[in-house]
């Protein structure tokens, strides 16, 4: 009963709605709400994941900071990037050995502030495809694929040569950019987090829900991304 009750309350349905439809009171539905928090473990890991949910809100537009670990812990915040990840080294992660993010200049500006021009940041794959596929469309797509799941930066090198040849040079910039700053997991080891394609889902279905007319409360956003990305942890 109490699952029942946080999903529907996720789902955007206000606490008094649920606990008619559920035969509860409003009040157990808010306490269960206020102690759903515990659900996210706090992200401790050295592998992180970094995203931006963007959502409307019944406040207005607004970004959720989302991050992941490797162990799938889930942390979730509406301040801005350099005060979460300020935050992950004020708890003691003083270098993380892999991040993955999408290309928002912000995420790298905010790492670059933190933990200075080492750190090991990789541009999620899903992004750099679609930014290929946008741009080149079919062109050379095969090969700007492989380049991106290359064993080596030798190989990742050849393969970004075709796909200049059959781009007439237009893609260099992509190309450099994908060697630079989409493999990093080659020099790190982590080859299982390359992408941020479970949060891009996320968002997919965010916008699915308020094209049917869904709008967030803060804490009713959080919950439903809380409950999704719990159910999609690996531990």
């Amino acid at each position: 009963m109490r699952q029942e009750a946080l999903r529907l309350a996720a789902l955007g349905m206000s606490y008094s709605r649920v606990g008619k439809l559920l035969g509860l009171s409003k009040g157990s539905v808010c306490e269960w709400m206020r102690s759903e928090g515990g659900m996210s473990k706090e992200v401790r890991g050295q592998v992180l994941e970094l995203d931006g949910l963007w959502a409307h809100t019944r406040s207005g537009r607004v970004e959720l900071k989302v991050l992941r670990d490797e162990q799938g812990a889930v942390e979730l915040s509406f301040e801005g990037w350099e005060q979460v990840i300020s935050r992950l080294y004020e708890r003691g992660l003083q270098m993380p050995q892999h991040v993955v993010s999408d290309g928002d200049v912000v995420i790298a500006q905010a790492l670059g502030l933190v933990y200075g021009p080492a750190a090991p940041h990789q541009l999620c794959q899903f992004h750099l495809l679609r930014e290929y596929r946008r741009h080149f469309g079919s062109c050379g797509w095969a090969q700007a694929k492989a380049l991106l799941g290359s064993s080596s930066q030798t190989e990742a090198a050849a393969l970004a040569e075709q796909v200049l040849e059959l781009t007439k040079g237009r893609a260099d910039y992509w190309c450099r950019r994908a060697l630079h700053e989409g493999l990093a997991f080659l020099a790190t080891g982590h080859y299982r987090l390359k992408t941020t394609s479970l949060l891009e889902r996320l968002q997919r279905e965010l916008r699915r829900r308020e094209r049917l007319g869904s709008r967030w409360s803060f804490h009713n956003l959080i919950s439903l991304l809380s409950i999704s990305l719990s159910l999609s942890s690996p531990t």
